[in-house]
């Protein structure tokens, strides 16, 4: 079964494509990073069980891999509104009016937090671009770009719902 979507974006045309073309893509990356993820670990136990000599790049490799697995996780349940919600507040209002204010009012404090998070991370970025990692030695900017990355694509589907909700336009399910 297919994931709910409720970003206010329409079934066909080119956001409908670029809808399908970045779950599709947030989708293929973090099974790619949760199988890098679980390949390395469980290379870690085998290592450690059989006795053998400890590889240095599994760290580094874990580490790269959490955060891949994490950040587009992140994004592509923001983007169905797949995430964990408290919504006992929405479920006790009985006017549709004041359910609609609410949910303007919570995606705005919404998209007041992610462009913070896409603006601090992407300063964390720049800043850990001229660390090396010291196995693979590659710019640790490679580990971290993925947090504006996710931040941005959630900063956009934040403010496709918002649209929605102030034109009171019924959200799309596909």
């Amino acid at each position: 079964m297919a994931a709910q979507t409720d970003h206010g974006l329409t079934r066909r045309g080119p956001l409908a494509r670029a809808d399908r073309a970045i779950a599709a893509a947030l989708r293929a990356i973090s099974v790619a990073s949760l199988c890098a993820l679980f390949a390395t670990v469980a290379f870690v136990v085998v290592t450690r069980v059989f006795g053998l000599r400890s590889a240095g790049w599994t760290d580094e490799l874990i580490e790269l891999s959490f955060g891949w697995l994490i950040f587009p996780c992140a994004a592509s349940l923001w983007r169905t509104k797949s995430h964990f919600t408290v919504d006992l507040l929405e479920q006790t209002i009985g006017s549709a009016a004041v359910r609609r204010a609410l949910a303007i009012t919570v995606e705005v404090l919404c998209l007041v937090f992610l462009v913070v998070f896409v603006y601090e991370s992407a300063v964390f970025v720049e800043a850990s671009a001229s660390e090396r990692s010291p196995v693979f030695g590659y710019s640790r900017a490679y580990w971290y770009v993925v947090m504006p990355i996710a931040g941005t694509i959630m900063v956009a589907y934040s403010l496709a719902r918002l649209v929605a909700a102030v034109r009171r336009k019924e959200l799309v399910l596909s």
